[in-house]
């Protein structure tokens, strides 16, 4: 199996911690096992040299303007497959450009399968097992895509839901997909879960060959250079909206371990061993509170639940970490009135 992490985005829910300088997948925010700071991109590779054995190669799809960044965060005696995207078109585009890489430049045989992973994700050893599973399960059911569903531990509105055609369990953990439902309320998602559904957590392995396919019959050059050169006329739309959603040969494999997109300041500060990063005082009284701070003035704050305040030279958050998690609507506002 040809692993692709996929860590081209820009992180605009983290704002101002996760800036277009410095997205959130290069922050040194969670910490390893030994306690020392890690980014997203670190941990993620670190895991996946641990299982090192159980696939065939790792590659990085990343913008060309991240390189220098991602190549300062990487183990000093490893150095993976770097594949550029020329500008940020979104998961559509850049999975098409890492297909033309494995096909032109790694000469990799359309029969052999490739994970797609989000960076973001956050794991523990035990989901790589799952991740190679994949693969058996396209084997057994001929699916075109099988898709990583993670079991939901409770009827959260901020993910997307895969609603498998059987219950699954332990000892049947893959079917068919009737349907998926992107971000639903409350009640929504409780109806979903006592039906089986399972959370889209963006992981997905197809075959190789499968992928080229989309690529004729879109029109777009099997060869990496060609498509580099033309790729800002490709669409600008996620690989979910553009495939996944239109397939009808899709199945899903059930996931019943750790999972977090730590794209949201709820998830992210779930993570964090301390409340106060940097200069700052939470009282006592301020349950579920977290300061992330880089200035060099101390932030305080008192008689405040539920709230992350952060603040670095890029400017200041305080909010609601339900709230702000829910909507990217928040961070459009407050650019267009910070421009």
């Amino acid at each position: 199996m040809n692993v692709l992490i996929l860590s081209g985005g820009s992180g605009t829910r983290l704002w101002p911690l996760s800036t277009e300088k410095n997205p959130k997948q290069y922050v040194k925010i969670i910490k390893d096992l030994n306690g020392i700071p890690e980014s997203m991109i670190q941990r993620m590779c670190r895991l996946l040299l641990e299982k090192n054995e159980m696939f065939s190669s790792l590659s990085i799809v990343t913008e060309e303007s991240q390189v220098q960044l991602l190549e300062e965060q990487l183990q000093s005696n490893w150095k993976p497959k770097l594949i550029l995207e020329p500008k940020r078109r979104d998961t559509f585009p850049a999975i098409m450009l890492a297909a033309s890489y494995l096909y032109d430049i790694e000469g990799i045989s359309e029969d052999e399968v490739v994970c797609l992973l989000p960076v973001d994700s956050y794991v523990n050893d035990d989901f790589f097992t799952s991740v190679y599973e994949l693969e058996t399960v396209i084997q057994k059911t001929g699916a075109n895509i099988v898709l990583m569903g993670v079991k939901p531990t409770s009827p959260q509105e901020k993910y997307g839901y895969i609603l498998p055609e059987k219950m699954l369990s332990t000892t049947h953990n893959y079917s068919s997909v009737v349907n998926f439902v992107e971000k639903p309320g409350r009640a929504t998602a409780e109806d979903l879960i006592s039906k089986g559904a399972l959370w889209n957590c963006g992981v997905f392995a197809v075959r190789l060959g499968y992928l080229l396919s989309i690529m004729k019959e879109k029109g777009l050059p099997l060869e990496y250079q060609e498509l580099r050169a033309s790729y800002e006329m490709l669409p600008r739309i996620s690989f979910d909206y553009e495939v996944v959603e239109k397939e009808d040969k899709i199945a899903v494999m059930s996931y019943s371990g750790e999972w977090k997109d730590l794209g949201t300041w709820d998830a992210l500060t779930e993570e964090l061993d301390e409340e106060i990063l940097g200069l700052g005082y939470v009282s006592k009284d301020s349950l579920n509170t977290h300061i992330i701070n880089e200035l060099e003035i101390p932030i305080n704050v008192i008689g405040l639940s539920d709230i992350v305040v952060v603040g670095t030279e890029e400017g200041i958050l305080i909010g609601n970490k339900e709230k702000i998690s829910k909507s990217k609507a928040f961070t459009s506002e407050m650019k267009k009135n910070n421009p």
